[in-house]
C-alpha cells in the first residue's frame, strides 16, 4: 500500500501571508483525504490553523510552533522609526522619501531578524525537513526568509531524503514577472514599488520613475545589509557557503535559485492587462503557477454572526476594513467617518427626493444604506480614542448610530471573516488598504472597491482596480492617508453613481477566479501532483 503524501507548509503567522496556507491545507484535504498536512508557523496562528482545519481526524494534520518573534514584531521595534513598517505607512512618497522606502521594503525589511533568532529559525526549519516530518514537498510562504533559506539549503544538499521545494506568494503575477520584461520596461512600464506613480506612467513621470529605478539599483548594489547580514548567519551557522535567501532574491534569478515551483494566489486576468508573460526566461516562467487567488473556504455570516447577518439584513452595506497592519490616528478616523457620512447624506437625500420624505419603504441603495466599519487604532499617535457616545467619531455619526436599528457599526473585531461579509451579496463597496488579501477577496466576492495604499504594493492595487475598472484608488493626493475632499466624492462614485457598472466588472472577474474550484483548489491539485512525482 502506498504511503500518505506528507506535506509540509512553513508560514508567517500575518494573516497577510498565513491565509494562502491555510486555505490550500483545506483544500488538500479536500483533494486527497489520506494527506498528511504539517502547518509550522509561529504560535500566534496555531488557534486560527486548528480552527480552519479542525474537521481532520486522524491525526493527518499537525502543527509545529517556530521560535522566537514574529515578523510583526521584528520588523517594527527597530531604535529609529525610519526602519519599520509602521513609518513606512505614514510617509507620503516624494523626489525625497521614496528612495529611503524602497530602501526599507527592498534591502531591510526581510533582514529583521537578529541573527540569533535568523539561526533560531532556519534550525527548527531543517530539523522538520531533514528530521521530524521528512516531507515529500515543502511549500514555504515566500516572506519567511529563514524557512525559504533553509529549505533550499537542505534542497541542495540533500542525499538520503529527496523532496520537491516550492514557494508560495500572496502576491501578484506582476511582482514574480513585471521586473524581467525586456528593455525599458522597468524605467518606462512599471512605477518603481512604493512611488504612488500611476499606472499607466504619464511621459512626463518618465523622468522621475527613472530616477526613483537609479536610486533603486543603487541602493540594491551599494546597501551592505543583505551582505553583512549573510555573513553574521553563515558565521553563526558555521555554514561557510550558506544563500541567505529572501522573496526578492528568489524571484529576481532566472533559475529562482532551483525553487521548483512558485505558487502565485493571482492570475492574468486581475493582474495589469499590459503585463507581459511572454518575454520573461522560459525557465523561470516555467517554474510559476498562476494559481487565481488563494482564499479561505469561509462559512455563511449567518452562521458565524447571525447577530450581524440580521443586521445587514439586505440592506446595502459599505465595509471598511484597512486590514492588520494599517493603523488609524483618531484625526485619520474623523477624516474616515466624514467621507463616510457624506455619502450616507447622500444616499439619503437621493431616496427622500425619488419617493418624498414621508417613503416608509426605502429602496436598495436608498436611505437604509449602512456602514460596517472594523478599526484597527494606532495606540502610538495620540491619547487612547474611542468610537461610543461621546467620541468624535461618535459625533459625526450621531444620527446614524442613534437610529433603530444603528446604520453604523464600528468595532475593533469581528468574528466573521472578510470573505464571508463580502459574500452576503449585501457588501457594495470594500474600502481596503490595497493588501494582496483584501483586493483578492472583494474580486471573488463580486465587489467594487475604493482602495486607500499605506506602502510598497498596496499602490499597485489601488493602480490594478482603476485599470480593471472594478473600483477606484481614494486617496491619489492624500496617502498613505486621506482627505475628507477627495476621499468623499471617490467613494460617492463607487458606492452610488457608478455602482453598477463597477460591480458588473467585478462579478465577470469573480466567475473567473472560480474557474477550476478557485485558486486554493488549483494550488492544491498542483502540490499533490508534484508530489507524486517525487
Amino acid at each position: 500500500m502506498t504511503p500518505p503524501k506528507k506535506i509540509l507548509m512553513i508560514t508567517n503567522s500575518e494573516t497577510g501571508q498565513s491565509n494562502v496556507i491555510l486555505a490550500t491545507a483545506h483544500a488538500l484535504f479536500e483533494q486527497d483525504p489520506t494527506v498528511q498536512v504539517h502547518i509550522a508557523s509561529f504560535p500566534q496562528l496555531e488557534p486560527a490553523a486548528k480552527k480552519a482545519l479542525a474537521h481532520v481526524q486522524d491525526g493527518r494534520f499537525a502543527f509545529h510552533a517556530l521560535p522566537g518573534p514574529a515578523f510583526s514584531e521584528v520588523y517594527n521595534r527597530d531604535p529609529d522609526p525610519a526602519n519599520t513598517l509602521l513609518h513606512g505607512s505614514l510617509v507620503k512618497p516624494s523626489i525625497a522619501s521614496t528612495p529611503h522606502l524602497t530602501r526599507f521594503f527592498l534591502a531591510k525589511l526581510f533582514y529583521t531578524w537578529t541573527t540569533e533568532e535568523f539561526v533560531a529559525l532556519f534550525d527548527a526549519a531543517r530539523d522538520l525537513i531533514e528530521k521530524t516530518v521528512r516531507p515529500d514537498i515543502c511549500v514555504v510562504e515566500g516572506y519567511l526568509t529563514p524557512a525559504l533559506t533553509a529549505m533550499m539549503h537542505v534542497h541542495a544538499h540533500a542525499h538520503a531524503h529527496r523532496f520537491r521545494a516550492t514557494v508560495m506568494l500572496p502576491t501578484s503575477l506582476k511582482d514574480v514577472a513585471g521586473h524581467l520584461e525586456p528593455g525599458t520596461a522597468m524605467l518606462t512600464k512599471w512605477p518603481v514599488v512604493g512611488s504612488a506613480l500611476p499606472m499607466p506612467i504619464p511621459w512626463y513621470y518618465v523622468p522621475l520613475n527613472a530616477y526613483f529605478f537609479v536610486r533603486m539599483v543603487l541602493v540594491l548594489v551599494r546597501d551592505e545589509t543583505p551582505a553583512r547580514y549573510e555573513a553574521a548567519v553563515r558565521a553563526a551557522t558555521g555554514i561557510p557557503d550558506l544563500d541567505v535567501l529572501s522573496y526578492g532574491a528568489v524571484v529576481s534569478h532566472p533559475t529562482a535559485f532551483g525553487v521548483e515551483r512558485i505558487f502565485v494566489g493571482s492570475r492574468a486576468e486581475v493582474d495589469f492587462p499590459q503585463l507581459d508573460l511572454e518575454s520573461p526566461p522560459r525557465g523561470y516562467m516555467e517554474r510559476v503557477v498562476a494559481c487565481g487567488p488563494i482564499l479561505r473556504a469561509s462559512p455563511a455570516l449567518r452562521e458565524v454572526d447571525p447577530e450581524l447577518a440580521a443586521w445587514m439584513g439586505g440592506e446595502p452595506v459599505v465595509y471598511v476594513n484597512l486590514g492588520t497592519m494599517c493603523r488609524v490616528s483618531e484625526d485619520e478616523a474623523v477624516d474616515m467617518a466624514r467621507a463616510l457620512k457624506q455619502v450616507l447624506d447622500v444616499a439619503g437625500t437621493n431616496m427622500k427626493t425619488k419617493h418624498g420624505a414621508a417613503c416608509a419603504e426605502p429602496e436598495r441603495r436608498g436611505q437604509e444604506m449602512r456602514v460596517l466599519w472594523k478599526i484597527k487604532k494606532d495606540p502610538t499617535r495620540g491619547p487612547p480614542y474611542g468610537t461610543g457616545p461621546g467620541s468624535k467619531v461618535y459625533d459625526v455619526f450621531r444620527e446614524e448610530m442613534e437610529a433603530d436599528p444603528p446604520r453604523v457599526r464600528i468595532s475593533e473585531w469581528l468574528d466573521a471573516e472578510p470573505m464571508a461579509i463580502l459574500s452576503t451579496g449585501d457588501a457594495v463597496c470594500a474600502v481596503t488598504h490595497g493588501g494582496a488579501n483584501s483586493f483578492y477577496e472583494a474580486i471573488a466576492a463580486g465587489v467594487p472597491q475604493v482602495v486607500l495604499p499605506v506602502w510598497g504594493d498596496t499602490y499597485d492595487y489601488a493602480n490594478r482596480a482603476e485599470l480593471l475598472g472594478i473600483g477606484r484608488w481614494g486617496s491619489r493626493k492624500g496617502c498613505p492617508r486621506w482627505y475628507v475632499s477627495e476621499l468623499a466624492p471617490v467613494l460617492a462614485e463607487v458606492v452610488l453613481e457608478r455602482n453598477a457598472e463597477f460591480a458588473a466588472k467585478s462579478r465577470a472577474l469573480a466567475e473567473v477566479c472560480r474557474r477550476d474550484g478557485g485558486g486554493r483548489n488549483v494550488a492544491a491539485r498542483k502540490i499533490l501532483a508534484l508530489a507524486e512525482e517525487k
